[in-house]
Formats: structure tokens, sequence, C-alpha cells
């Protein structure tokens, strides 16, 4: 494996609109946010790379597929204005010089989504926002390893926070919550290695927008039940 195009979906406010004015010296209401619990709604992929492959590229599913708006929903109800952005992979096979296998790049053009989206705040404009990437789809001792060498990649890097089993694919890790920071999912699930991220410009579990506490809500509350849907697609 190659080296993973990194998470660069930011979360912008483009053309703010005040939405609810001030009248008569009164307090603009905005509603808090409600975060709900995974509910997938679609059947397993079932994909399986043969014994010791990698799956090709061009039998692997369009991620922007893989999060409906009615699972977005039954995770953040309140979203609105939901929009999908393909992200590209180039997935990299290091050849095997003793038999002289593998090696060369694979561009897979739908391997990640972008997904932007509303939730309650002052602005009228798009302020939240998660992205998938499915990193691998192979033999589950090649996704494993896959998964271990970006975790001790970032680990390198940044530092990571242990998941372990507790979202319920086999492990897990997260970057590490800081200020104003999109939070980033690294899992591995059977024949699958995938990544989820993002965060919210709107006040999560009353914590400052652009707070670690906010950071570290965004990743326990709502990732964590993106999570949970991947799971289960990913059968």
């Amino acid at each position: 494996m190659g080296p993973r195009d990194e998470p660069g979906l930011r979360v912008t406010r483009l053309a703010m609109t005040v939405t609810c004015l001030a009248l008569a010296a009164a307090a603009c209401s905005v509603p808090p946010v409600e975060v709900g619990s995974a509910r997938p709604a679609g059947g397993a992929l079932g994909l399986r790379a043969e014994s010791g492959q990698y799956l090709p590229g061009d039998q692997w599913p369009d991620a922007c597929q893989l999060l409906t708006d009615e699972e977005l929903k039954a995770i953040l109800p309140q979203a609105e204005e939901v929009s999908r952005r393909p992200r590209g992979l180039n997935l990299t096979e290091i050849p095997d010089f003793l038999t002289g296998k593998g090696g060369g790049t694979e561009h897979i053009a739908k391997a990640g989504c972008d997904l932007g989206f509303k939730l309650p705040d002052d602005y009228d404009a798009p302020n939240s926002a998660i992205s998938i990437m499915v990193n691998a789809i192979a033999d589950p001792a090649l996704a494993a390893k896959a998964y271990r060498q970006g975790k001790e990649q970032d680990d390198k890097i940044g530092g990571v926070v242990e998941l372990g089993e507790e979202w319920e694919a086999e492990e897990c890790y997260s970057s590490q919550p800081t200020a104003g920071s999109q939070m980033r999912v690294s899992c591995h699930t059977g024949q699958y290695y995938f990544e989820t991220w993002g965060h919210t410009g709107a006040e999560l579990a009353g914590a400052d927008a652009y707070s670690a506490a906010s950071s570290e809500a965004f990743r326990d509350r709502v990732l964590s039940q993106v999570v949970r849907t991947l799971v289960v697609t990913m059968a």
C-alpha cells in the first residue's frame, strides 16, 4: 500500500447570512444539535478478495453510496442540504521481487466521499462535513497489515487514541482531539480498512464549536455511529 490521501475537506462558511434577527432586543434561539444512533438501511456488500490479494479497483463500491441520506439522518436528524463529492485514491502495490508479482499504481476514482450538510446554527450555510475513505479491500490479513501500517505512521506524526473493538469493528483508532481539528477514525473490519473524519461548526454537547471538547464529542457521538453503519455494510 502506498501513501494515503490525507483528509482535506474543510468546513467553510461562505456567504453567511444570519437566519434569525434580533427583534425588539429578543435573543435569537438556535435548537440544540440532536444526535441519534446508527440504523443501517442497506444490505451487506458481500465483496471478497482472493486469498493473499487485493480486490481489483473496478469492483470497489462507490463510497458516496456507503452512507445514505436516510442513514445520515438517523445519526443527525437535523442534517439538511446534503451534498456529496467523490474522492479518489491512488492505490500502490509494492512488487514482490522474489516472485515478480505485484507492482504499479491503480487510481480508484470513487474510493472516498465528502459529504457536506447543514446543522442548526446562527448562519444559513453548510457548516458540517463527514468524509469516508476506503483504503483497502483485501484478504483480511492484508487489510489488517495495511491498517497497522497506517496506525504506526499516524502514531509517529501526531499520536493516536486506541479505540479497540468498542465501535463494533475489529480494531479502530483515532487522531488526538485538538481545538478546531477534524477528528479522524481509522478502522479494520474483515476485508476492509477504512477511515471516516469530519467536523461541525454547530455547537455539540454544549461545547464551543471549535474546542477540543467539541472535536472529541463529534468523534464519540457522531463518527462512532458512522463506523457502526459502515461495519454492517462492509460485512
